[in-house]
């Protein structure tokens, strides 16, 4: 079994929206690269953790609020706010490792003269 498959198959325990992000990072990986290497796999561990965290604080905010009243009637910011700034930051910077953000692809794409189609540079850039 190839391990781009093999991975998405291993986010299936989680939640739908960290199932969709991770197959469409496995498969803008190999889009990119060919494959996914072996070695890139406790990264992308680490990206759907922190995907999942960023979903809950996102779904609790949803639910709950940015802010909650206390019992004494203090107004306090949900705690969920710093988790999902924490888990942004953490995920943002595994994906620089893997230049899998548009400005990162960018950057990659102006040191690889080689690259001759624009067009589907791009669309791998607005499909994710």
């Amino acid at each position: 079994m190839r391990l781009d498959t093999k991975l998405k198959k291993k986010y299936e325990d989680r939640p739908a929206d960290v199932q969709e992000y991770m197959a469409g990072l496995v498969d803008q990986l190999v889009f990119d690269y060919g494959e996914v290497n072996p070695s890139w796999e406790l990264s992308l561990d680490m990206i759907c953790d922190w995907y999942t965290v960023y979903v809950g604080a996102r779904d609790d905010i949803k639910e709950n609020g940015i802010s909650f009243t206390d019992a004494a009637g203090g107004l306090h910011k949900n705690p969920s706010l710093g988790v999902m700034n924490t888990a942004t930051l953490h995920i943002q910077s595994i994906l620089r490792s893997f230049a899998a953000s548009p400005y990162q692809k960018s950057k990659m794409k102006s040191l690889n003269k080689d690259i001759k189609d624009d067009s589907r540079y791009l669309e791998g850039i607005f499909n994710n």
